[in-house]
């Protein structure tokens, strides 16, 4: 399906079509909704899941200038008006976490639930990278290159300019201190061998009010794709 969002055109799938709950999932970065359809599968059918390609991934297109996170939370918002969705649930994964954590601080009454796989909202390293600016420049590009990949992910090695670009801003953005605003009911799910986002369940789970924390144990950062069964378990037991 598509819709035009604010002037972007915007590609969603929804699987069963006007059950009375939904279920909006947020991709991470470098995937698209079509990642999470074997999930959705796995999922309850008294809920209609929604698979959103968010702005500049899968079949939706980029956001004019140079987004980040408020600009994605914004369209989120925007998409779940066109929609005119009522109280929806929001599963986040990774960049898409990033982007459910400042939508739920900034609409604390936009969502009926908030599910968190692995969600980008801690940022450790942002201090390190503002000092990497300041000096970056009197470096060499062999040094540059060597310290930017310790700060950022794989995903900039692979990703096109317009994404690095947006990367760049996303990677310095720290929600820390939006966490304690989130009142709605939230759920933080992490695999105990993600080597792509450091482990801060406990951290978030103590700074977000009315949270629980879920680990589970010998998987990476994404579940969904690697043993989607355990994880449709975790996300059945606990949507509401």
């Amino acid at each position: 399906m598509q819709k035009i969002v604010n002037g972007t055109l915007t590609q969603y799938q929804i699987l069963n079509l006007n059950k009375p709950k939904t279920l909006l999932i947020l991709h991470g970065w470098s995937q698209s909704g079509s990642d999470w359809q074997t999930i959705a599968n796995l999922l309850p059918k008294t809920h209609q899941i929604i698979l959103l390609d968010l702005p500049g991934f899968g079949g939706t297109e980029h956001l004019p200038n140079n987004p980040s996170i408020p600009e994605y939370t914004q369209f989120v918002f925007e998409f779940i008006k066109k929609l005119s969705l009522k109280k929806p649930a929001i599963l986040g994964h990774s960049f898409g976490g990033q982007i459910a954590i400042n939508l739920t601080a900034k609409y604390p009454t936009l969502l009926s639930q908030l599910i968190l796989l692995s969600p980008a909202g801690i940022r450790n390293k942002v201090k390190t990278y503002k000092k990497f600016k300041i000096i970056k420049k009197i470096l060499p590009k062999s040094i540059i290159q060597l310290i930017l990949k310790q700060l950022t992910s794989t995903d900039y090695y692979n990703a096109s300019p317009k994404h690095k670009q947006i990367l760049k801003q996303i990677v310095i953005q720290d929600l820390t201190n939006k966490l304690n605003k989130i009142t709605t009911p939230t759920t933080i799910i992490w695999g105990s061998e993600d080597k792509e986002i450091p482990y801060s369940g406990k951290t978030m789970a103590n700074l977000i009010p009315n949270s629980k924390l879920i680990v589970l144990y010998g998987q990476d950062h994404n579940p969904h794709l690697n043993k989607p069964q355990d994880l449709a378990q975790a996300i059945n037991q606990n949507l509401k």
